[in-house]
């Protein structure tokens, strides 16, 4: 239940919100009985309906001028042509604060945007991750005893004579070589 201050606060503001159609004859007869009630007994209201019908009888009693035809094309024209008063530059930390802000409006306007783009993001990352090759195939037989069975093992030996001839010659590709010469029959 409002209080006696707040319900008055409240039709007060009603009251006043309807002044003007008041003023103008614009309001139903029950509108008006409920206006006059109220001036009857609320002073400030009373004074703000003074005030606007004083303000109301002014601006009928001022002489109205005549203004040429191109007069609105013209002033148009005169504020185009005006430059608008440069805004001084903001500190970082203002800049920074007003951007954030901005931020956090438009997720609140856009939430079920900033929802989507976020999961499609989230997936996206989930792909590359998982797309990775893994690090190692755990078969259960040690390194050495699978490339002798693919027969890509060479000794140690090999290498290091292959190396110190010619410097430049890889292991991994002889390697390769080797097994594309095996595969083949030749």
């Amino acid at each position: 239940m409002l209080s006696l201050s707040q319900k008055t606060n409240t039709e007060c503001s009603a009251i006043c919100a309807l002044l003007s159609e008041y003023h103008d004859n614009l309001l139903s007869a029950r509108q008006i009985i409920e206006v006059e009630k109220h001036l009857a007994v609320c002073l400030e209201c009373l004074e703000a309906s003074r005030g606007m019908e004083a303000m109301i009888h002014l601006l009928h009693s001022t002489p109205q001028r005549d203004t040429s035809d191109d007069f609105m094309m013209r002033l148009h024209d005169r504020l185009d042509v005006l430059e608008p008063a440069a805004m001084p530059a903001l500190p970082l930390r203002a800049r920074f604060r007003e951007w954030v802000m901005s931020l956090i409006l438009a997720l609140r306007i856009y939430r079920l945007h900033a929802v989507s783009f976020s999961l499609v993001g989230v997936f996206l990352i989930g792909v590359f991750l998982l797309k990775q090759p893994p690090a190692s195939h755990n078969t259960g037989e040690p390194e050495g005893q699978i490339e002798a069975r693919s027969g890509l093992a060479m000794p140690l030996e090999q290498n290091v004579v292959n190396a110190t001839e010619d410097p430049f010659s890889d292991p991994v590709a002889n390697r390769l070589a080797v097994h594309a010469l095996l595969s083949t029959g030749r």
